[in-house]
């Protein structure tokens, strides 16, 4: 049992990235769990840079 949490939260990751879209720049950052085979994103934030 305590492996399989182990391996849940592995599947948690933080990303954070940065990109110009219309001449404007912009910060994103958002968390990705990957379970079941498929990849669900939470907590989207973009901001202007």
């Amino acid at each position: 049992m305590r492996i399989q949490k182990w391996q849940e939260v592995k599947g948690l990751k933080h990303y954070l990235t940065k990109y110009e879209e219309d001449g404007r720049k912009y910060a994103e950052a958002w968390f990705q769990i990957n379970a079941f085979g498929r990849s669900f994103c939470f907590f989207r934030k973009r901001i202007a840079i």
